[in-house]
């Protein structure tokens, strides 16, 4: 069941915020401020893609692994840019949490198929 509620609740993040990072004049800001203007509808399309992977993963199962992957791999990824553009650790939080959930996912995910 924690599982369950963590899968859902990561995929419904993940989707809201790719989807958000399209339209939302504020993360258009952001992403000019981490310099990824010009990756921001790629990125944002990739995470609410990966976040649907998440949700899709109750039916199709082996969509788990590859959606926790992703977003790992991306959270991974926003901590690092995080750091480099200086913020605080309050602003960094949310990647490393999230980074950390998508983590657990997918160990959890690669353990139930032993």
């Amino acid at each position: 069941m924690f599982f369950r509620v963590l899968t859902v609740f990561a995929g419904l993040s993940h989707l809201f915020y790719g989807i958000t990072a399209l339209f939302d004049p504020f993360f258009i800001q952001e992403y000019a401020r981490y310099g990824f203007s010009k990756q921001r509808i790629l990125i944002g399309f990739v995470q609410a893609v990966l976040g649907l992977l998440l949700l899709s993963s109750f039916y199709f199962p082996k969509l788990r692994f590859f959606g926790a992957l992703g977003l790992s791999i991306m959270m991974a990824g926003a901590f690092g840019t995080r750091l480099y553009i200086g913020d605080s650790a309050i602003q960094s939080t949310p990647s490393i949490v999230y980074f950390v959930i998508n983590l657990i996912i997918l160990v959890n995910n690669v353990n139930s198929r032993k």
